[in-house]
């Protein structure tokens, strides 16, 4: 899940990574709190420690720090700066997790490449997620608080709700 929640924030700060040297280490929570609110298409490619490419695929950031909102495919990922929710759509499965800035950047370590607009997650087991930029949208206004919030009342009585936040 700390992948996930990860990615959202990478993506968002390409477009500041050109402050830090290529290919060094980037201070995310240093970065990510200077962005306006933005919404962001990228590709993620996630390789194995082998360097086999395990998936491909096309998603959209919405950031607006320190709240963000990530949709792939059949996966939404969103984070109001307190909770996590991973909602997988085709399976009707939510996860709510405690999540804020602090509890997102465990693993893997960042690199940048400002000049293919190019972020690198790897991680210890050698396997890597690239994240591309494709289009960066500064927006004019900021989304409602609500917009990064999943309200699973909303959600039909299939869906499976887990909350590991431990309330």
């Amino acid at each position: 899940m700390k992948r996930f929640a990860l990615v959202a924030l990478l993506l968002a700060l390409l477009p500041l990574a050109s402050r830090a040297q290529a290919l060094q280490p980037v201070q995310i929570k240093d970065l990510a709190a200077g962005l306006p609110a933005s919404r962001i298409l990228f590709t993620e490619t996630v390789t194995s420690p082998a360097g086999v490419t395990l998936r491909e695929e096309t998603g959209t950031l919405d950031l607006q720090y320190p709240c963000f909102r990530v949709t792939k495919g059949a996966l939404q990922i969103l984070s109001d700066g307190a909770s996590l929710w991973n909602y997988d759509t085709s399976a009707e499965e939510v996860t709510i997790l405690p999540g804020d800035l602090n509890t997102l950047f465990g693993e893997g370590a960042v690199t940048s490449d400002p000049a293919h607009k190019v972020f690198t997650l790897s991680f210890r087991d050698g396997s890597k997620v690239v994240y591309r930029l494709l289009s960066v949208e500064t927006m004019a206004e900021s989304w409602p608080e609500e917009f990064f919030r999943l309200d699973v009342s909303a959600l039909g009585d299939d869906t499976i709700v887990t909350d590991l936040r431990g309330k």
